[in-house]
């Protein structure tokens, strides 16, 4: 690989466009734009600002797009490969989409008073993270939710003065 020290065009070129590409794709408008000349150097230079999107598909953007041309993707291969992880991993993703409304479902019917519906909720949320990990071990996102899901429901035994009930929580 030639070294970006030392040219200005070379592989990572094509790596930054690639990642331009996504990025259009994402915010569903170039990553560089202006209305004049000069407010769009201005913002080649500011750089762009990543779509509020999915973190591991603007991660991957990102690491194509970076100023730097060493923290780029190697090669087109490794851009390919992080994209296809990406996809590996959508229904591990869509699991916990659903798990989280499940969570949010278990929050509002647990300010409802509704214990019953509550109770199916936090069994349908923690089920769902729990086969979202299944499906992609380490997936920061279902550990993170699962992990605030248990310690909201241990604080919601305690405060109804289930301490036994905390306790079992606390040694799943």
């Amino acid at each position: 690989m030639l070294d970006p020290a030392n040219s200005p065009i070379g592989p990572w070129t094509d790596i930054y466009l690639l990642g331009s590409v996504l990025y259009e794709v994402l915010a569903e408008r170039p990553p560089h734009f202006g209305e004049s000349m000069l407010s769009l150097v201005h913002n080649i230079v500011r750089g762009p600002t990543m779509p509020d999107h999915d973190p591991e598909l603007v991660r991957i953007c990102s690491r194509a797009m970076a100023s730097d041309p060493a923290q780029r993707f190697e090669s087109a291969l490794q851009f390919r490969l992080a994209l296809q992880d990406y996809l590996k991993h959508e229904g591990a993703r869509a699991i916990a989409a659903k798990a989280d409304d499940s969570f949010a479902n278990w929050q509002e019917r647990r300010k409802s008073g509704d214990e019953v519906g509550a109770d199916a909720a936090f069994a349908e949320s923690r089920f769902g993270y729990r086969a979202a990990l299944e499906a992609w071990p380490g997936f920061e996102h279902a550990e993170t939710q699962l992990r605030d899901l248990d310690l909201q429901m241990v604080q919601a035994e305690l405060d109804a003065g289930n301490v036994e009930s905390a306790l079992s929580l606390i040694h799943i």
